[in-house]
């Protein structure tokens, strides 16, 4: 029998993410000059793609409806498939409302765990209010 080694693409494809490696596209949030790639960003969803494609002026895409912790969060998802470490109700709401946005389902039910494990007496109310 031979040992074949656990997969390590989701590693590599990390990596792609933090090098800027190979990128071809840049995002302005907030002042904030995050890279990506084109192809990734379409192969995991078509609609970030298209926003991405939309606001596109060379190459350089401006989002000014986001904030740069949460575009963050949504590339680090599409290449990853895994969340970013979150421990804010706040931050959590809008990476939720980003994987609606860009309809990542699977983000999306990770992020509503997320929430209700964050959930506590304090932010209850606003929570609800998500919900509704």
């Amino acid at each position: 029998m031979i040992v074949v080694r656990p997969s390590n693409i989701v590693r590599h494809l990390e990596q792609l993410m933090v090098s800027k490696q190979w990128s071809d596209v840049t995002s302005l949030v907030q002042e904030s000059e995050i890279h990506t790639h084109w192809l990734i960003s379409a192969v995991r969803s078509l609609l970030l793609y298209e926003t991405l494609e939309a606001s596109t002026t060379n190459s350089v895409v401006r989002i000014g409806d986001m904030k740069a912790v949460v575009l963050r969060a949504i590339l680090h998802f599409v290449y990853t498939d895994e969340l970013v470490p979150v421990n804010e109700t706040v931050v959590a709401r809008e990476m939720l409302a980003a994987a609606c946005r860009f309809r990542l389902e699977r983000m999306k039910a990770m992020c509503e765990n997320l929430l209700a494990h964050l959930l506590s007496k304090d932010n209850a109310m606003s929570t609800l209010e998500l919900a509704l």
